[in-house]
């Protein structure tokens, strides 16, 4: 009888050494952006912005090669490949430019980078962001200027006739 318990607790034991291996844990800890600039391109309202996606390994194992992808409504796509130890975080950035003044939804995804690698909830994950809409283009101009210009072209066209 003793000899059975002591078995089974050795299968036990076992058993748990195995499903406890060791593997890399990547999640995305924060996302952010900034507005870093504006700019009109003849017609076209540019706003260019840092987005800071950061990832971390709490898993026991080193990640090995993981991509770090963002992508825009329109399927423009930005890459990063990194990696983390254990323990380890890191700030991937990437600089945007959209000339969409909509809101708009930002896809983020990251997986391992090395063919033959199955994703898996503990390697990859996605994560989405919404830039916010422009309510104000070009808030530094006056607005209505061009107006008032117009008005007294007009006002001195009318007059000048009259005086003549």
């Amino acid at each position: 009888m003793k000899l059975k318990l002591l078995i089974s607790v050795i299968f036990v034991v076992i058993g748990l050494s195995f499903s406890a291996s060791a593997h890399e844990m990547i999640s995305i800890n924060t996302i952010d952006y900034q507005l870093i600039k504006e700019r009109v391109v003849g017609n076209v309202y540019v706003r260019m912005f840092r987005i800071n996606i950061t990832l971390i390994n709490q898993g026991d194992e080193n990640s090995g090669n993981i991509s770090v992808e963002m992508t825009d409504q329109e399927g423009f796509t930005l890459r990063k490949i990194i990696s983390l130890m254990p323990g380890e975080s890191k700030t991937v950035t990437f600089y945007w430019n959209t000339t969409i003044t909509e809101e708009q939804v930002i896809n983020i995804t990251y997986a391992p980078a090395t063919k033959g690698v199955t994703p898996t909830s503990y390697n990859s994950g996605k994560e989405s962001i919404v830039i916010d809409a422009v309510y104000e283009i070009g808030m530094d101009e006056t607005p209505g200027f061009e107006f008032i210009l117009f008005a007294i072209a007009v006002l001195i066209f009318v007059f000048g006739k009259r005086l003549h």
